[in-house]
């Protein structure tokens, strides 16, 4: 379960990244018609963010959990 929890959290990192690049590229760009485009793009890497995050916080849940159980027996 670390690993998956490490991957989702490099996934994380790697949005993270995108959505800035996004962003940078929304503020430089003139043409209004590509600023729609790349807003759609960051809304859309917003919600695989929050998505991401509830899959971590699922994760970090069950890991504790485990613990928990392990730490009792």
């Amino acid at each position: 379960m670390e690993e998956e929890l490490e991957r989702r959290m490099n996934e994380r990192h790697a949005l993270i990244d995108e959505i800035q690049h996004l962003e940078q590229r929304f503020i430089a760009t003139k043409d209004l018609s590509e600023r729609d485009l790349i807003g759609e793009q960051i809304d859309g890497c917003q919600d695989k963010m929050g998505y991401l995050q509830d899959q971590i916080t699922e994760l970090q849940n069950t890991i504790a959990s485990v613990d928990s159980d392990s730490t009792k027996a």
